[in-house]
């Protein structure tokens, strides 16, 4: 987000690589989750190395409460990867953790001096469930379309990202759906590196319309 510099942020040295996929790894490894709660995220390729946190909460559909995360990603020119821990806690009921995740991101239109964007992205998430003693794979797949608005402080990029929202849960029931699902926000980034994202989520499923709104606070390093 904001102006950066293409050609040092997107070729880290050897040190930084490891680092960069031992980081992704390690949060990967714990488990594979789109976070429950937190609306998914269409506003484009990480720049660099980003870490960040967010918040999210459901609606009555998705059976309120409130949903933590903490991510590590990493993004170069066209590609990027990002890996996530979270917290979800319900109403009146008993919190579960998901362990972690993966997103895969794709810029097929814009480059570097274009403000528009469309990029391919896709996640994989699975969470179980303490509370109900079922298991939950999310696996989002969609676009995300961007227009970025450079200021002289800000870069401010409002993103529409359409999606396939599937979703398997197994245990005492099991089931699979898949439904349409769409997020929207705003990503604003400062030339230090500090970004606040804005989005707000909603799927159609048969007879529900779970949905959440969340804000994030992320910080890449340039």
């Amino acid at each position: 987000m904001g102006v950066s510099r293409p050609r040092r942020a997107s070729i880290p040295t050897d040190r930084g690589r490891a680092l960069i996929g031992l980081l992704l790894v390690s949060v990967a490894a714990r488990a594979s989750a789109q976070a429950p709660g937190i609306p998914v995220q269409g506003g484009g390729t990480p720049k660099g190395v980003t870490i960040g946190a967010s918040i999210g909460f459901p609606n009555d559909d998705a059976l309120g409460g409130s949903a933590y995360q903490a991510e590590v990603s990493y993004g170069g020119r066209r590609a990027g990867i990002a890996g996530f821990v979270s917290r979800r806690d319900y109403s009146g009921n008993a919190g579960d953790t998901s362990w972690g995740g993966l997103a895969l991101t794709y810029k097929a239109i814009g480059g570097p001096l274009v403000p528009f964007a469309v990029n391919l992205q896709a996640g994989a998430a699975f969470h179980p469930s303490t509370s109900s003693g079922n298991a939950a794979w999310h696996v989002p797949v969609g676009v995300g379309i961007s227009w970025t608005f450079a200021r002289p402080l800000v870069a401010v990029k409002p993103w529409v990202a359409p999606r396939l929202d599937v979703s398997r849960v197994s245990g005492a029931i099991s089931r699979t759906t898949s439904d349409f699902g769409m997020s929207a926000g705003i990503d604003f980034g400062l030339l230090n590196g500090i970004g606040v994202q804005v989005a707000f989520d909603r799927v159609w499923a048969d007879q529900i319309t779970p949905g959440s709104f969340g804000v994030g606070l992320s910080y890449t390093f340039k």
